[in-house]
């Protein structure tokens, strides 16, 4: 029995066929990273227990090969050199891979930081009552290759509190969807401004800030300096503050809209407040925003949208479902929220690591393509501060 595992360990056909099994899951995993991300790899291949017994297996091989071959004899240096520097590789590796973090530090030219925001993705559930705090987290990881199915459970006095994830939604963005029973007036616009063309929605009573500059609009409110839309019986109406500009795309006509006037909203007209301008789309009297993915549209792996999660919190006989968004090199969002008379907080997505010292960034360096706006290289010069 020993013989023949000897034998089988010590195959060099079993050596090529982990070696053709480690090169096809490489090109997999660089595929899967270039259109669902680097965590979505690490999932399905990186941090795969087959992944590993792949490695283990090589290793084993490049040992029971030192010595069926003979390799610790001075003629046969060379080979033997190639079969240590690869056990050598693996056990780097696997220490990088078992006892290392590594996470994202920002720092802008002339600052410094000594906190990483971690490449690994938490789900937080605290809870707060009577002047006592409890909270559980559980490391995991979210892809659209994994069941995505999370339970986090804790007790807080005599009550049972459990948090259930429900969907995992990949690039989420807004949509609006229309609900007769649990819906309210909305209204959908496109913005253009400081911060790009972004879709914005608005519920009755709230406000929202367009850009950096203070640019206000809101649905039927009364906070002073807004841009207000109001709706009566069907009827849109708008008051600024200021005199816009207004162009009608499918006339062709262009308008004002006089400061501190009263005047009819039309829809799917361009209305400009300086440098801000803004498209009402649609107007939705019973209707609420939910989140849907864009891989329905073919589209994943998109760098500028947040990622979602649904999820749902039950404490004793009561339930609230949430969406968290998180995104790589961010800290997550925390929802704070009562339920059954417990104060609630919950979150997913990185921590923030505080390192024992420093890094101050001197000078970050950009180099560009000659001829070209197109970056060609970073580097940065920074000094560790201890």
């Amino acid at each position: 029995m020993e013989k023949r595992l000897y034998r089988l360990l010590s195959s060099p056909t079993l050596a090529l066929l982990l070696l053709i099994v480690f090169a096809v899951g490489m090109a997999v995993a660089t595929f899967i990273e270039n259109d669902y991300g680097t965590h979505t790899a690490w999932q399905a291949v990186y941090d795969a227990w087959w992944f590993e017994m792949v490695m283990l297996g090589l290793g084993v091989c490049f040992i029971m090969n030192i010595f069926k071959y003979k390799l610790l004899r001075r003629e046969k240096w060379p080979i033997l050199l190639f079969h240590i520097a690869f056990l050598i590789i693996l056990v780097g590796a696997g220490i990088t891979r078992y006892y290392s973090y590594g996470g994202i530090m920002r720092i802008r030219e002339g600052a410094k930081s000594n906190v990483i925001i971690s490449d690994d993705n938490y789900l937080k559930l605290q809870v707060a009552g009577k002047g006592v705090v409890k909270g559980v987290k559980r490391k995991v990881d979210f892809s659209p290759f994994s069941e995505n199915k999370v339970v986090l459970e804790t007790d807080y006095n005599d009550y049972l509190i459990e948090l259930e994830t429900l969907e995992f939604i990949p690039d989420a963005v807004p949509q609006v969807v229309t609900d007769s029973v649990a819906g309210s007036p909305l209204i959908e616009l496109v913005v253009s401004g400081g911060n790009g063309r972004q879709s914005i929605f608005l519920k009755r009573g709230e406000v929202q800030a367009v850009d950096a500059h203070g640019h206000l609009l809101g649905f039927e409110t009364a906070q002073a300096g807004v841009i207000n839309i109001t709706e009566t019986e069907g009827q849109l109406f708008i008051q600024s503050p200021r005199e816009l500009v207004s162009f009608n795309m499918n006339a062709q006509e262009a308008g004002t809209v006089l400061a501190d006037s009263l005047q009819t909203l039309a829809l799917r007209t361009l209305y400009r407040d300086g440098d801000v301008s803004f498209v009402p789309l649609a107007f939705h009297p019973k209707a609420k925003i939910d989140l849907v993915s864009l891989a329905d549209e073919g589209v994943l792996n998109d760098e500028t949208k947040d990622d979602a999660l649904r999820v749902k919190v039950t404490v004793n006989e009561q339930s609230k479902e949430l969406h968290l968004l998180y995104r790589k090199g961010f800290l997550p969002l925390v929802e704070k929220f009562e339920l059954d008379g417990l104060q609630m907080e919950v979150s997913y997505g990185a921590e923030a690591i505080t390192t024992p010292f420093e890094v101050f960034l001197d000078d970050f360096i950009l180099e560009r393509y000659p001829g070209s706006t197109s970056p060609s290289a970073y580097a940065s010069q920074v000094t560790v501060l201890d």
